[in-house]
């Protein structure tokens, strides 16, 4: 990884979550029109690797679990990437608004909609938890309402 691209193909734009362990850059694809996506990278210690590992793992099958069921509530994963001292987990952007945007421009929900946006979210928390991952931060901030959907 060089300062501003990422395995010679996503150049970064920004930086969004910049942890001891994990680091999440929005990217441009050099090699796909220079569309945006998102690259996690997880830095691996002798104690955290197989643990990181496992969950980079559950995550492709909940990818593969979401596009057999015809819908998905994550970001579309286009590449996982596991190297000795590294991973990277690359997804596409998500297309919709974001909950707190919806809340700031005086949108909100009718009832029926604030009930179906729950069902949605709660499915996706299941299907997380189906395969023994918690989501630690769920808040205003990243519950995008789906323009899809």
């Amino acid at each position: 990884m060089t300062n501003d691209t990422i395995l010679a193909q996503y150049k970064i734009i920004d930086i969004l979550v910049n942890l001891e362990y994990e680091k999440v850059y929005l990217t441009e694809d050099l090699n796909n029109n220079n569309s945006l996506c998102i690259v996690r990278h997880y830095i691996f210690t002798d104690a955290t690797k197989n643990v990181i590992i496992e969950y980079l793992n559950a995550r492709q099958e909940i990818n593969r679990f979401c596009q057999h069921k015809n819908s998905c509530y994550f970001p579309s994963l286009l590449k996982m990437i596991i190297l000795d001292n590294e991973g990277f987990l690359i997804e596409a952007i998500s297309q919709g608004i974001g909950l707190k945007q919806l809340l700031n421009n005086g949108n909100l929900w009718q009832e029926n909609e604030t009930i179906e946006g729950l069902k949605s979210l709660l499915e996706s928390v299941k299907i997380i938890h189906q395969f023994k991952i918690i989501h630690e931060n769920i808040n205003i901030d990243n519950v995008i309402k789906s323009l899809s959907k």
